[in-house]
């Protein structure tokens, strides 16, 4: 099934398949809809090994994947870009259910992931289908941070709600400010947005082997 997303920049070299959309923007390339495996390779040929795969910008549109070069990925997050129906409705939901806005904002343009949305649906009950996906690395971790950030001052830190979540998310909530230190001194030291240090904490800790 193909699916249509409005853009607001420039656009050229728009590919429709029976079952996914490719359409250029920026120099990168977005699809949309079900990618078969066998697909993969072709879709992600004629880029340079710089190349990045933006998660934010294909969870914000509902694409399957955005890939660009890192300045074309930085023109891209600048243009007037859709957001997708399902933050759409997720943000309605956390509006009718009285959240505060800066958690609207986060549903409906924030970086999002599966550990994110997790985390939100621990605290609010939103989004619906999150399930219970833990960070797995500093990426993963940055965007939990910023979804607490979003979230007002006394209820940031109820990690209470995490020791049911699963063994991984009560393992995380037990070692958080160990983590969330070394995740940043790595951030302030690191050259290249990398932080490998963070990466094996949080290994360590899922594992059960920090005391």
């Amino acid at each position: 099934m193909s699916s249509s997303i409005n853009f607001n920049c420039d656009q050229s070299n728009a590919v429709t398949d029976p079952g996914y959309k490719i359409q250029k923007i920026e120099n990168c390339r977005i699809v949309t809809g079900h990618v078969p495996l066998s697909d993969m390779d072709m879709l992600i040929q004629g880029f340079s090994d710089r190349a990045v795969m933006a998660t934010d910008i294909a969870s914000r549109i509902g694409a399957t994947f955005v890939i660009g070069e890192p300045e074309d990925i930085k023109r891209l997050r600048l243009c007037d870009l859709s957001i997708s129906g399902q933050r759409l409705r997720d943000a309605e939901q956390a509006r009718k259910a009285g959240l505060p806005e800066t958690v609207v904002q986060w549903l409906l343009t924030g970086e999002r992931g599966l550990s994110s949305d997790a985390l939100c649906k621990a605290y609010f009950g939103i989004p619906e289908r999150a399930g219970t996906d833990h960070p797995l690395d500093p990426s993963d971790l940055r965007r939990c941070l910023l979804f607490l950030q979003a979230v007002d001052e006394p209820n940031r830190w109820r990690f209470d709600q995490l020791q049911d979540l699963s063994q991984a998310w009560s393992l995380l909530s037990c070692h958080w400010t160990e983590l969330i230190a070394c995740f940043e001194q790595e951030c302030a030291q690191s050259t290249n947005n990398t932080a490998p240090e963070t990466y094996a904490l949080i290994q360590k800790i899922i594992k059960g082997e920090c005391s």
